[in-house]
C-alpha cells in the first residue's frame, strides 16, 4: 500500500478528537500501538500525533475496515 496525502477533512476531524485527550473517543489499531509505544504513554502520543497531522502535506496509509462509530447512530 502506497502512502498518500491525508485528506484535510479527515485531519480536521481527527485533530478535534485528539485535542479532547479523551481515550474513550480514540481507538488504536495494533500497528499504531506498536509504532507509537516507543514515544511513551498514549497521552504523550496525542500531542505528537497532533504535531505530525499539522505538518504540511502529511502522508499516510488508509486503515482498511476502520469505521466512524457515528455512522451507526442514525
Amino acid at each position: 500500500m502506497q502512502a498518500r496525502p491525508i485528506p484535510s477533512q479527515w485531519i480536521d476531524c481527527v485533530l478535534g478528537i485528539l485535542e479532547t485527550h479523551d481515550p474513550s473517543k480514540i481507538e488504536w489499531t495494533l500497528t499504531a500501538e506498536i509504532n507509537w509505544q516507543q514515544f511513551g504513554i498514549e497521552q504523550d502520543a496525542y500531542g505528537l500525533l497532533t504535531k505530525v497531522l499539522r505538518a504540511p502535506e502529511v502522508l499516510g496509509h488508509q486503515v482498511v475496515g476502520m469505521r466512524d462509530r457515528r455512522w451507526h447512530l442514525h
